[in-house]
This record gives structure tokens, sequence and C-alpha cells, in this order.
């Protein structure tokens, strides 16, 4: 119930925050039968990355995250209601690293269960438009799955952002076809398997992650060009008005939770995810409350604008 419902959340949202959205592999490819999968996936956009991925899949996928972050009661509550599996680092302390046996030991069950599995390969987030060597972690379980005569199939994905700050921007998510990887293992070792998987993983996922240096380069390579028109810029500047102070606050707020963190970005999606429905019902409330009949229905004018404002 929970989760169908931040589901719902993180859809409507998608349509206010982007300006464009585009999967290249729409979700009727993708068969709902049970299956036992590996999404390898780039890491450029904290949260945001694994939440829209999951709302184009037809099927339950579960994603590693950074154990530190998911530490205590609220830990425990995403842990527990979003399909969220722990990995530590060991800049995060080595007594937690044995912690990691367990994670991959439920990876190991979902699939045997022909359930889902998504791991970041880079092991690491950054803002930018770059696909980093890949680390050890995707190809020691595809290693572990192989030991328990599990075979998987590894789905590339590369998630792309013209840009890591705030609404109006492009998201595309391209997604390679399943990467075969049974050659690898035969005749080999397992520190030979590592760097042969991660090189062919490389390889597959490069043409799928834009490579750029700027906001204004990676533009270039989004399916859509960037619309710029006084019309346009005429209901950007009503939405803006519209929703003042409340957007300026969030952002205002974000900034300060994030600094210059990577995580600016993902955390004000999540903060106007879980407050825009609330800041909507006060404003039909106080147009209920002139009288006129159905002027609550004014309310609506608040996302129509921040939509065609994108």
């Amino acid at each position: 119930m929970l989760y169908n419902l931040v589901y719902a959340l993180v859809l409507l949202t998608r349509h206010l925050y982007f300006r464009h959205f585009k999967i290249d592999k729409k979700r009727g490819q993708w068969s709902p039968e049970p299956k036992a999968r590996l999404f390898a996936v780039n890491h450029h956009n904290s949260f945001l990355d694994p939440i829209l991925l999951a709302t184009q899949l037809p099927f339950p996928t579960y994603f590693l995250a950074r154990g530190d972050a998911l530490k205590g009661k609220i830990g425990n509550f995403l842990m527990s209601y979003f399909y969220i599996l722990p990995v530590w680092r060991e800049r995060e302390g080595r007594n937690n690293l044995k912690s990691n046996y367990d994670t991959f030991g439920r990876c190991q069950q979902i699939w045997k269960e022909q359930g889902s599995v998504m791991i970041f390969s880079e092991g690491l987030c950054e803002n930018d438009w770059h696909l980093k060597p890949l680390l050890k972690g995707t190809a020691r379980m595809v290693w572990q799955a192989h030991e328990q005569n599990q075979m998987l199939e590894i789905i590339p994905t590369g998630v792309n952002y013209e840009h890591f700050r705030g609404p109006g921007k492009q998201c595309e998510i391209r997604v390679g076809a399943p990467m075969q990887y049974t050659d690898l293992l035969e005749n080999t070792t397992e520190a030979r398997f590592y760097h042969e998987f991660n090189a062919r993983l490389f390889s597959h996922l490069q043409p799928l992650v834009i490579e750029a240096n700027s906001a204004a380069t990676a533009l270039a390579q989004f399916s859509l060009p960037q619309i710029r028109s006084n019309f346009k810029s005429l209901l950007r500047g009503l939405a803006k008005l519209l929703h003042w102070p409340y957007y300026p606050y969030l952002k205002s707020l974000a900034a300060r939770a994030t600094g210059q963190t990577v995580h600016y970005d993902a955390v004000l999606f999540g903060m106007l995810m879980l407050s825009y429905p609330v800041f909507l019902l006060v404003i039909a409330s106080m147009l209920a409350i002139v009288g006129l009949p159905y002027l609550w229905l004014g309310a609506l004018l608040w996302p129509l604008l921040a939509y065609l404002g994108r």
C-alpha cells in the first residue's frame, strides 16, 4: 500500500520536475514473468537514479544502497517497505563489511525466487557526465551466483540527466540488451573473471551513458532540443509567481540540508513529491473558503502552469 502510494507520487512529481523524460525500452518489452535479473546501472544523481528506473519496471526490483545512510529507525523503515538492501564500504568501517555477506546472501535468495536486483556498478555517485571505472561489487555478485548454479540476466542501464540542479531538465534512461558473460566463466579464476567481466560491462555501459564536460555539451546528446520562446518564458514566470514563496523556500531548504553534496537534486525532488499535494490542498481550501461554487478547482492552475513552464 505505502509502496504503491509513493510510486504514484513519484510519477506525478516526475511529470512536473522533468521537461522531458524518456526510457528507450518500453515497459511492455520486459516480460512480467519472474526471472533472475541484475540491472547494472551508472550512478549520477543519488536516490533519483533507482526510483526513476524502478517506476518504469513492471516488477518490483531491489536495489543496493549505502549502509551508512540506512541506520536507525528511519533506515529500517525504508528497507522494510522500499526494497532497499544495505551495502558497506571500507571507508565506513571495516566492522560493517561483514554485513555485506548478509546482503549478498539476500540477493542470492531473491534470484532463486526469480526476482530482480539493481546495483550501481561504479560504486560511487558524482554529479557529472562521465562513466567511472567499475568496482568489483557487480562481478563479485555474478560470480557468487555462478557458484550457486544461478544464471542471471544482466541488463546494462544508463540514467542520464541534462543537469543536476532542480526541475526543467531532460532525463533519459538508456537500456542495453542483456549482456552475455557465460564464456568468461570457462577455465578462469575469480580474480581474472572480475577483471574481464568489468571490462565487458564497461564496454556495454559506455554507449548508454552520456559523456560531456558541461550541461551545455550534454544537452546536445539528448533527444529533445532546448525550447526557448517568449510564450514559454511567460508561463515559467507565472508558475514561479504562483509558487512563491513555497518553491523558493524548498530550494533553500534543500540547499542547506545537502550543502555541496551530490544529494541536492534528489532531496529537492523528494521534498516536492511529499509536500506538493499538501500545498495544492491548502490552495484549494483557501479558494473554497471564498465561497463561489467550484472555485476550489482553480487549484489545478498551479500544477498546470508548473507542467507547461518546465
